[in-house]
C-alpha cells in the first residue's frame, strides 16, 4: 500500500518546538481522515473460507478468553459464542478511536462477557508509517508477550489516541515496555517480522472480508460455520449494535 507521507526529516529547523507539535499534529488529524476511505458499502461478500479459532490463551480466573485465531488474529470472547463479529481497524483512524472509547466497552459488557459473541480484531495498516508501527509493535508485543498484553495495547493505544498523534513511535513503544516487552528484542521483530505478517493480515481483510467499498471502521457479523449474517461500516450508536446482534443471532438459528 502506498505511504501518504513520510516523518522523517520534515521538522523545519526554525520553528519552535512546541509549534512544530502542534503543526504536526494538526497535520497527523488531516491525514488521518484522509486514510479512511468514506465511499458507501456494497452488500457484503459472504466469507467462504471455514475460520477455526486456537485454543483461548491461559488467562486469569473471571477474564474473558484472548488469543489468536489460525491465521493470526487477535480475539477476545469465547471460541463457543454462537456471533464472531470482526472489526477492521487502523491506528490511524479516528473513528476506530471513537468506537474503542465510546462503544467497544458497552459492547464488550453486553455481549462479550454474556456468550453471545466472540470479537476479532483485524489489522488494516494504512499509511503514514508510524501509524503502520504501531500495527507492527503490537503484533510482536503479542508474540513476545501474550494475547492479553496486544489487547490491552490497542484499549491504551485508543484512550491515548491524541497523544499518540502528536508522539508517533515513542508513544507505542513506550507502551510495549509498560507491558514488560524486551524493546531491543521488540524493535528487531518490528523490523524483521511484523511487516511481513500484518501485511498477510491485511490481504485476508481486503481479499475475504471487507465490501467492495467501505470506510473504517467496517464490522462483520458470522455464525459459528463462517456464515455470513450482517455488515456493518462505522460504529453505530449503542442501541442500533444492541438491535444489530438480536438479528444476528435470529438469524444464526435459522
Amino acid at each position: 500500500m502506498p505511504r501518504l507521507w513520510q516523518t522523517h526529516g520534515m521538522v523545519p529547523s526554525l520553528l519552535p518546538r512546541h509549534l512544530w507539535q502542534a503543526l504536526a499534529a494538526v497535520a497527523a488529524l488531516m491525514l488521518m481522515l484522509a486514510a479512511c476511505r468514506t465511499d458507501a458499502p456494497d452488500e457484503p461478500v459472504p466469507l467462504v473460507a471455514d475460520e477455526e479459532l486456537v485454543q483461548p490463551a491461559e488467562i486469569a480466573p473471571g477474564e474473558l478468553p484472548v488469543g489468536h485465531t489460525r491465521e493470526g488474529f487477535l480475539y477476545l470472547g469465547s471460541p463457543e459464542a454462537p456471533l464472531i463479529l470482526y472489526e477492521i481497524f487502523n491506528a490511524n483512524c479516528p473513528g476506530c478511536g471513537n468506537h474503542h472509547r465510546s462503544r467497544l466497552p458497552s459492547l464488550v459488557r453486553e455481549h462479550v462477557q454474556s456468550g453471545v459473541i466472540q470479537m476479532v480484531m483485524v489489522d488494516l495498516a494504512i499509511s503514514p508509517e508510524w501509524g503502520e508501527q504501531a500495527h507492527f509493535t503490537a503484533w510482536c508485543l503479542g508474540r513476545q508477550v501474550g494475547a492479553q498484553s496486544q489487547w490491552q495495547f490497542w484499549t491504551d493505544l485508543f484512550e491515548g489516541q491524541a497523544s499518540w498523534i502528536a508522539e508517533g513511535e515513542a508513544f507505542s513503544l513506550r507502551l510495549a515496555d509498560e507491558a514488560g516487552a524486551e524493546v531491543s528484542v521488540l524493535r528487531t521483530c518490528i523490523e524483521s517480522q511484523a511487516p511481513a505478517a500484518v501485511a498477510e493480515l491485511q490481504a485476508i481483510a481486503e481479499d475475504r472480508l471487507l465490501p467492495e467499498r467501505w470506510s473504517t471502521p467496517v464490522f462483520r457479523i458470522e455464525d459459528r460455520t463462517g456464515r455470513f449474517l450482517a455488515s456493518q461500516v462505522g460504529s453505530p450508536s449503542l442501541e442500533a449494535w444492541n438491535r444489530l446482534v438480536e438479528q444476528a443471532l435470529a438469524a444464526a438459528s435459522w
